[in-house]
């Protein structure tokens, strides 16, 4: 039961998380011991929350995922999971995220009662999805986007760092993005009435209309990253303009899960995209090292 356990926590999940440190790297805080171990904390804070959200979400898809031909392998639709375990799993794991913020917030961090307000935010959301608005026509992606800002801004408010409002906007596109190209995926991969039965939502979507949606998504990233990299504000705050030079990163992930998203058989979820494909790694990998680089250097 510990291995049903661990799996529906989705720890491969977590890698959406990363975010968090974003304040952190373009803060040029990364060699800060004390700012790293409050990020870190952070970090921790999301993936409980996270976690329990998955658990929730779960619980309330238990008949929908049963009739789904991948999602019925999940613990709890499999019964490897019993359904008391994982509510009970759940709430504790909601309540330690919330209790470390607090925690966060009694060990003085720059902004912790914001960030507390930010991770409670965030825990309310994943509820609200779970409950009804993952069954609205876009607003179910739109409010994946929030809980990836609140993210974000959770981490610069652990910190005191002011994020820039270019990350912010490529933030957004990034997790419609990222969205998007699941809806779409779930969408190719099944047949209509199956992916009707085990989502209603997608009922209102269409293949054509999400490829649609997704290059626009992926047009307005590249070009809110591209003026991210060459903005005034950038250039004064880290006294270089080669942040340009780590573009051709960036263009080549987003166009290798682009093409992945728009296979005929559709594409799996991002996350577990991203972990079982090898040039995904790579051009991840290649842009952290260069911005790091470049940053710190």
């Amino acid at each position: 039961m510990t291995r049903a356990l661990l799996e529906a926590l989705r720890p491969w999940q977590w890698l959406k998380n990363l975010i968090v440190f974003a304040a952190l790297i373009f803060g040029m805080r990364a060699g800060d011991l004390d700012a790293v171990a409050l990020a870190s904390a952070a970090f921790v804070v999301f993936c409980l929350l996270a976690s329990a959200g998955y658990l929730l979400n779960d619980l309330r898809d238990l008949a929908l995922d049963r009739a789904h031909p991948d999602k019925a392998r999940r613990p709890i639709a499999s019964g490897a999971l019993p359904v008391r375990v994982a509510a009970v799993t759940a709430v504790v794991f909601a309540v330690l995220g919330l209790a470390l913020a607090v925690a966060i917030t009694a060990h003085d961090a720059p902004l912790p009662g914001r960030f507390y307000v930010l991770a409670a935010a965030y825990l309310g959301l994943s509820v609200a999805y779970s409950t009804f608005l993952k069954h609205a026509f876009l607003v179910d992606v739109l409010t994946i986007t929030v809980g990836f800002l609140l993210r974000v801004a959770g981490g610069g408010a652990v910190l005191g760092v002011e994020i820039s409002s270019w990350l912010l906007v490529c933030t957004f596109f990034l997790a419609c993005f990222l969205g998007l190209g699941k809806r779409r995926g779930e969408l190719a991969r099944l047949e209509t009435d199956t992916a009707n039965r085990t989502r209603p939502v997608l009922a209102e979507y269409r293949v054509e209309v999400l490829d649609v949606l997704v290059a626009v998504a992926a047009a307005a990233l590249l070009v809110c990253y591209v003026l991210y990299t060459v903005s005034a504000r950038t250039v004064e705050e880290f006294g270089t303009r080669d942040l340009f030079w780590t573009i051709p990163f960036a263009f080549y992930g987003i166009g290798r899960f682009l093409a992945l998203s728009m296979r005929p058989a559709g594409a799996e979820d991002p996350a577990l995209l991203f972990w079982r494909d090898r040039p995904l790694q790579v051009a991840f990998v290649l842009w952290a090292l260069t911005t790091a680089g470049i940053i710190y250097a």
